[in-house]
């Protein structure tokens, strides 16, 4: 029995932010309402259901975009949702989910560590379609990405930092080298785990895209828009 079945889910958005302080989109994750209280990360969540819930999951979350699908494209931003290997064969497999992701050209998909292409020589089949809907993100980059080729980080419009690589690094001439190369790679890179307004100050002085964190507290579908204002 999927361990989920009996519970409810909801959405939050953590902001993405500019070193200038403006609001660059979104990151949709997937909470849990469970018996028990509510369960916490989306990867734990995730590991314990079965294809098919996980797909009636991103339905629900292409379903809610949809509605605000004028709003985020008025204001230019992007929301990222989460895909692992199982949703993103599901999407290879659909002709119409595949236009729909193409259609709504304000959405992008992260790609997380456990996708084995991202280790293999060229061709890439499964990213290249994904590719084909709309654009890429690598989420979680660490010390065990650092072996990727150019040619697959190229594959990637924006490259987020681990949480636990910048806690590590933070401020060190390595997280800055990274950083560096990453910003050759792709046209953007976003740092994780920014929950200090000191972390904040370090990285504004880097070359990068975004920021996201704790930092700056994740909202609900109904007072979403105010984040266009933040400063």
């Amino acid at each position: 029995m999927d361990p989920a079945s009996a519970s409810e889910f909801y959405f939050v958005y953590e902001p993405i932010i500019s070193p200038a302080g403006n609001v660059l989109g979104f990151e949709m994750l997937t909470r849990q309402n469970s018996l028990n209280g509510p369960c916490a990360s989306i990867e734990h969540l995730f590991s314990q259901l079965h294809a098919e819930h996980k797909f009636d999951i991103f339905y629900t979350q292409l379903n809610t975009l949809s509605h605000q699908a004028e709003y985020f494209l008025e204001h230019g931003l992007s929301v990222s949702l989460n895909v692992d290997i199982e949703i993103a064969e599901g999407i290879i497999r659909s002709v119409a989910l595949t236009n729909r992701l193409k259609r709504m050209g304000f959405i992008r998909l992260e790609i997380n560590e456990h996708f084995a292409e991202l280790f293999h020589p060229r061709p890439q089949p499964l990213l290249n379609h994904l590719a084909a809907c709309c654009p890429l993100w690598l989420d979680d980059f660490s010390a065990d990405h650092q072996r990727l080729l150019p040619a697959t980080l190229k594959q990637f419009e924006c490259i987020k930092v681990d949480k636990h690589f910048f806690w590590q690094h933070q401020g060190s001439e390595e997280l800055k080298s990274v950083v560096q190369q990453l910003g050759r790679s792709c046209q953007g890179v976003i740092v994780e785990g920014v929950e200090t307004s000191e972390q904040l100050r370090g990285l504004k002085s880097m070359n990068i895209k975004g920021m996201q964190g704790y930092l700056w507290p994740a909202r609900f579908q109904h007072n979403l828009e105010s984040h266009v204002s933040i400063s």
